[in-house]
C-alpha cells in the first residue's frame, strides 16, 4: 500500500480508542485515537461493541455509527447510559435520571512523532499497526486494527495509561454488525435532559 494511502488512515476521528477513554476513564495515548479504518470507507453501520480492559472488565453496548457521529448505549443498573458523538461536540446522558454532561468536540488526533503504519491482508480484512518509537530507539507496537472491506473497525487494541499510572490493555470488537443508514433522530440528545458543562 502506497504511503500516502497509508496516511489516510491516520486522518479523521477514531471511533474505538475515543470509546475506550468515555467508558474506562483511562488516558488515551495518541497513537490509540489516530489509527482508523477511514482510508478504506465510512460506512453507516449497527453493532455490538465488547470493551475488554484487562484492569477494569468486559463492557457491552450497542453503537449507532456513522460517517459523522456515533451513538452508543450502555446498559447499567441505573438505566442506560447514552453517548452521542457529534460534529460539535460529544453529550453523555441517562435518560432515567434525566442528567447529562457535554464535552467539547475532540481535537483530530494524530500519531506520536516518528510513528509509522504498516498494513498486512489476513483473509479479505486489512490489519493496520501503528508502530511508535521507544526510549531506547527502537520501535513498539503502540496500537493494532482490524478493519473490514468495506471499512467497519472489527477489532481494536491497544496499551493505555491509567489515572494511577500503571499500563492497562484494551480490546474493543464489533459483532453483530449490520451495515446501512441510521435515523438522524439517534444522534440529537432528547430536550428534556438537563445538561451540565
Amino acid at each position: 500500500m502506497s504511503s500516502s494511502k497509508l496516511n489516510s488512515f491516520v486522518s479523521g476521528f477514531a471511533v474505538f480508542g475515543f470509546a475506550a477513554a468515555i467508558h474506562l476513564g483511562v488516558v488515551t495515548p495518541a497513537s490509540a485515537l489516530s489509527l482508523s479504518c477511514k482510508g478504506l470507507g465510512s460506512p453507516s453501520f449497527s453493532a455490538t461493541r465488547t470493551t475488554e480492559s484487562k484492569l477494569r472488565g468486559t463492557t457491552k453496548s450497542k453503537v449507532y455509527v456513522t460517517k459523522s457521529g456515533e451513538r452508543e448505549e450502555t446498559r447499567r443498573g441505573s438505566g442506560v447510559d447514552v453517548r452521542i458523538v457529534s460534529a460539535k461536540a460529544t453529550y453523555i446522558f441517562n435518560e432515567s435520571r434525566g442528567d447529562g454532561i457535554i464535552l467539547p468536540k475532540p481535537k483530530r488526533p494524530r500519531g506520536p512523532k516518528g510513528s509509522k503504519i504498516s498494513s498486512e491482508r489476513v483473509g479479505k480484512n486489512t490489519v493496520l499497526t501503528e508502530f511508535i518509537p521507544s526510549q531506547n530507539g527502537g520501535v513498539v507496537a503502540g496500537s493494532k486494527i482490524t478493519c473490514s472491506p468495506r471499512g467497519v473497525p472489527l477489532e481494536h487494541q491497544f496499551i493505555v495509561p491509567t489515572k494511577s499510572n500503571k499500563l492497562d490493555v484494551i480490546t474493543i470488537k464489533h459483532t453483530n454488525i449490520r451495515l446501512g443508514s441510521q435515523s438522524k433522530k439517534l444522534f440529537q440528545p432528547p430536550k428534556s435532559i438537563k445538561f451540565k458543562k
